[in-house]
């Protein structure tokens, strides 16, 4: 039996897919897609930014490191909105090289280095602390210390949408952003559910004669055979093909309520950036919500299209957990699916891809507090035939 037989005769079959799986079916998802569609945007962002920049020592005042004067603020265009993380990620896109390859994953990890006391690795211009933001706004922070304008830029926008005001404390500060992040969100879904539908769909009248619906259906049905599907959990937005709606399980919210967030393992709940967790987040939808989640029991695990991001491993390892994949009497596959879009690159979308499953598995078995050495976890699983990786035409 060869590799794609094998898999297509799988059965309790769960299906997780990622954006890859939305670029399978040609829509343009990518951060870059959503970044250049921002045109008009970003037209008003740049302006603003540059009739800002010979402002900025004015608008500093040296000796109580505060905003003196509302006078000195130029106005955004009214007719657009803008909310602080447009700007945050247009400060940090303004080289086309820096953001043109981003995936979202890239962007959550920006959002970690930038929550997070981390040092930036690999993001050039993102490289910051938002905690130094609001060090400005409180006057704690010296500001010949601060020689980056981008800092400034985002503390004057959180000033001024803050009613001309600064926050009491970092908990203020962190809930005023993740608010404006809900308003970035709520403009990113928009986006998806057009690309999706070209506003001729809503959730609730998909058509199947739609071509992105049935580029769905072509897609699953290469990854599986789709009469063995238990259920289909999608770390995307949007939708499927009508026949799986019943076994669609958003990870991260939908087009109307889209999240992005970091792992919930980098701060304890006691923490004020915790509410950016995707754990937190998802608690947030659930009690919003008044679906409830049926888990349907399954043997066999393809994954196709997701990053394998460290944001991502708490729902992985849970996944893992109920599928007690460490055990030898299991005979459960887990298919890791890939789609070769430029065979140029072929060989470095390999190498990645089995580096990160590499990580994924060593992070599980630290996870699971194994007392063996965190990689033969992957080793046991290899060799018995137990991970797979497949290639979609």
């Amino acid at each position: 039996m060869d590799k794609k037989e094998l898999i297509q005769n799988l059965k309790y079959v769960k299906l997780v897919i990622g954006n890859g799986f939305d670029l399978a079916c040609n829509i343009k998802t990518r951060y870059r897609d959503f970044f250049e569609h921002e045109n008009n945007k970003h037209n008003v962002l740049n302006k603003w930014c540059n009739d800002f920049s010979s402002r900025v020592n004015e608008y500093v005042d040296f000796n109580s490191k505060i905003f003196d004067r509302s006078g000195l603020w130029i106005n955004f265009d009214s007719s657009i909105e803008i909310n602080f993380w447009d700007l945050f990620f247009f400060l940090i896109s303004k080289e086309k090289t820096v953001y043109e390859n981003w995936t979202w994953c890239d962007i959550e990890k920006i959002m970690e280095l930038w929550l997070s006391d981390k040092k930036g690795n690999g993001f050039n211009s993102a490289e910051g602390h938002l905690n130094d933001v609001f060090k400005i706004l409180n006057k704690t922070i010296p500001v010949r210390v601060v020689n980056k304008e981008l800092l400034f830029y985002l503390a004057a926008f959180c000033f001024k949408f803050n009613k001309e005001q600064t926050f009491s404390d970092i908990v203020n500060f962190y809930n005023f952003l993740l608010e404006e992040l809900k308003k970035f969100e709520k403009n990113f879904g928009k986006y998806i559910k057009n690309q999706q539908s070209n506003d001729e769909l809503n959730s609730e009248t998909l058509a199947s004669k739609n071509y992105f619906f049935v580029k769905t259906n072509k897609v699953i049905n290469l990854l599986c055979d789709s009469n063995n599907l238990v259920s289909i959990d999608t770390f995307n937005y949007g939708y499927v093909h009508s026949d799986f709606m019943n076994l669609l399980h958003h990870i991260n919210g939908n087009t109307e309520s889209p999240i992005f967030g970091i792992d919930s393992n980098l701060f304890s709940p006691s923490d004020p950036r915790y509410i950016f967790s995707k754990t937190m987040r998802r608690m947030e939808l659930d009690l919003e919500g008044d679906n409830v989640l049926e888990i349907k029991e399954c043997e066999n695990l393809v994954i196709f299209g997701s990053s394998l991001s460290s944001s991502d491993y708490s729902y992985f390892f849970s996944v893992f957990d109920k599928m007690s994949i460490a055990d030898t009497n299991k005979n459960n596959k887990i298919v890791f699916a890939y789609k070769i879009y430029d065979y140029k690159m072929e060989q470095e979308i390999k190498k990645s891809l089995i580096k990160s499953v590499a990580i994924l598995f060593e992070e599980y078995s630290k996870y699971k507090g194994s007392k063996e050495q965190p990689n033969r976890l992957l080793d046991r699983l290899t060799t018995q035939g137990k991970v797979l990786f497949y290639s979609i035409d």
